[in-house]
């Protein structure tokens, strides 16, 4: 019995996962499929579900959580419950480099702080 109340598309998409835990892992992925709340990623490392994840594909940033993982053939497949998409990071970077001028790429920017925001703490 199927259980998803939306249609799950297919995908092969690379991305970069990052935990946002005390750990802060950092692994390259692939999207297996999605759909408009989650999505099934293939990972090299196991994921403790309720990690608070980060993924970055191109031009976007999806935060979610871990909901399971799995071990498969060539690693782990993690069932990933999406809370947060932000788009269009590029326009973004073109509008901080027309205000802060393109001395931001001379400059080592350090790496954000790890946090777990309220909307993506264990329920």
């Amino acid at each position: 019995m199927e259980r998803r109340s939306e249609v799950r598309f297919d995908v092969d998409c690379p991305v970069r996962v990052t935990t946002l835990d005390c750990h802060a892992m950092r692994w390259t992925g692939t999207i297996r499929n999605h759909s408009g709340r989650g999505m099934r990623l293939s990972v090299p490392q196991a994921i403790d579900a309720g990690t608070p994840l980060r993924i970055d594909a191109g031009n976007v940033m999806l935060l979610g959580e871990a909901c399971y993982c799995r071990p498969q053939r060539d690693g782990y497949q993690v069932g990933v419950r999406v809370e947060h998409i932000l788009s269009g990071l590029d326009e973004l970077a073109r509008l901080n480099r027309s205000l802060f001028g393109d001395s931001q790429n001379d400059r080592d920017i350090p790496e954000p702080a790890v946090i777990t925001p309220l909307s993506l703490a264990p329920r």
